[in-house]
């Protein structure tokens, strides 16, 4: 089988969950023995130097690397105020990487095309007018709805007008360019109930992200040292979800808890989160092995409020052992058991009896982390969900 995919960035380093979603669909085609071709934008925020990656990433598939500039700048999203698309996505479109597309399709006998991520989907109509492969969107989150939650709850009335007027853009964009596909792959069920509220009748299958468990066999599940968060932390909903835990929940826990320490790591660390300075908080930014800083911290806090989609990080969580205190809205599209796998916390109050029962209970803790691990291995096997996801390829293609 031979697959053209189309990434919105590269996927690699796996320093977020974003690059993680991407290389396990990338590398589990790979590991069943297709061809895979890999069109991908290299933006100026996530950019690579192909040269430096490792040797078994490049041979993950024959990549078409395009060199774009998609920086955010005042004057393109002022301009944007007197036009009808979105800010958002036309950030990814160039008409060089379109004839790039059309190129590759007209050469290749495809049997599938998968556009990664809502960004991608600009070029649907011209890679559609030159292919009669099937063209599937794998949808990673239901995009307007995380800019929709940022417009609500953002103080800055100049910006919260903006965010509103963007997210009504993109959600028109969205329920467009959706109906569009032959078939679509939503990270979580509950994605895949709005696409079937857009108005969806394509064929669906839910694709979450998968994991290699044999990587995280290596880790013994530790479940003492320092609270943590870890995430890419210019992403909007994880920097509202540490600003408020540090506001509602750190004093009262810290109180009680006068050694304890509360870890905050992730890419792109804003500079006023690396200027805070709060007793028992430390900043570390981004960390050179996302697996290894976990493995020495204590408890995981997933304090999400916003978004949409799955949150990677939390399935890595699991997989490594750790107990999680987090929100509805942090394990969406997971399905574990609250009390078994995880624990619930939706408010201060719930965050700071959950994390003082764990802190004093470190066998219970422990235990958690266990139960959570064998959940994931369970439910997230990257082989077995690529198996399902290559037979409804096939069926599709049919």
């Amino acid at each position: 089988m031979k697959i053209l995919q189309i990434f919105s960035r590269f996927p690699w380093p796996l320093k977020d969950g974003g690059a993680l979603a991407f290389y396990s669909s990338l590398n589990g085609f790979k590991q069943k023995g297709y061809e895979i071709t890999a069109a991908v934008l290299n933006t100026s925020k996530h950019h690579i130097d192909f040269k430096l990656l490792p040797q078994h990433v490049k041979n993950l598939a024959s990549y078409h690397l395009f060199e774009i500039d998609n920086s955010i700048r005042f004057q393109g999203a002022f301009l944007n105020l007197f036009q009808k698309d979105s800010y958002i996505i036309s950030r990814f479109y160039h008409p060089e990487f379109e004839k790039l597309l059309i190129s590759l399709v007209q050469k290749n006998n495809y049997d599938a095309i998968l556009f990664e991520s809502l960004q991608t989907t600009v070029y649907i109509d011209k890679v559609k007018e030159h292919t009669h492969a099937p063209c599937i969107y794998r949808a990673h989150n239901i995009e307007y709805k995380i800019w929709e939650t940022q417009s609500r709850i953002e103080k800055n009335l100049v910006k919260k007008i903006y965010l509103k007027l963007q997210s009504e853009r993109l959600a028109q964009f969205e329920q467009n360019t959706v109906l569009k596909f032959d078939a679509i792959l939503p990270i979580t069920p509950a994605d895949k109930v709005s696409f079937k509220e857009m108005g969806v009748q394509k064929p669906m299958l839910v694709m979450p992200a998968g994991i290699d468990t044999e990587i995280f066999a290596l880790h013994e599940p530790n479940n003492t040292g320092p609270v943590f968060h870890i995430g890419s932390m210019d992403w909007m909903p994880n920097q509202e979800a540490v600003h408020w835990f540090l506001k509602e929940v750190w004093p009262d826990l810290f109180k009680q808890f006068p050694d304890i320490e509360f870890y905050i790591a992730g890419r792109n660390m804003p500079e006023e989160f690396l200027n805070i300075e709060k007793a028992g908080v430390k900043v570390i930014g981004e960390v050179n092995n996302a697996y290894d800083f976990m493995q020495l911290q204590g408890l995981m806090v997933v304090p999400l409020f916003s978004g949409s989609g799955m949150r990677v990080k939390v399935v890595e969580g699991m997989a490594m052992g750790k107990c999680i205190v987090s929100t509805g809205f942090g394990m969406e599209g997971i399905f574990a058991e609250p009390g078994k796998h995880y624990y619930l916390a939706n408010n201060a109050n719930d965050f700071i009896i959950a994390l003082t029962h764990l802190i004093s209970n470190p066998a219970k803790a422990q235990q958690t982390g266990e139960e959570a691990r064998r959940f994931a291995f369970e439910h997230f096997n990257n082989t077995q969900i690529m198996d399902q996801v290559i037979a409804f390829i096939k069926q599709i293609k049919k």
